[in-house]
């Protein structure tokens, strides 16, 4: 829920594919992600991953092989896409 409330603060259907601004997008994203996930207070490390490429019709999946403790580790996943552009978000947590 959390990682959902940062791609809707951050993210909007009007963003256009502009290479030279994805950086200073990817990390307004990363940090407002990381923000929502600490303020959770919980003993855990995150790890997130984010791809992003242009909306051009074509295909892409991604899947995860971890190694953890199943009990208290795993991930989410998400992606987030308008006319122009297609981020993956993927957030690990890993108990402290």
């Amino acid at each position: 829920k959390k990682v959902s409330e940062a791609v809707k603060q951050v993210l909007n259907n009007d963003l256009p594919w502009e290479p030279d601004q994805l950086n200073s997008l990817l990390q307004s994203l990363d940090e407002t992600i990381h923000e929502k996930l600490k303020a959770l207070n919980k003993y855990y490390k995150f790890l997130i991953y984010l791809a992003v490429g242009p909306n051009i019709g074509a295909g892409m999946d991604m899947s995860v092989v971890a190694f953890w403790e199943q009990e208290y580790d795993g991930y989410v996943r998400t992606s987030w896409n308008n006319a122009n552009i297609h981020i993956w978000i993927i957030v690990f947590w890993i108990r402290n």
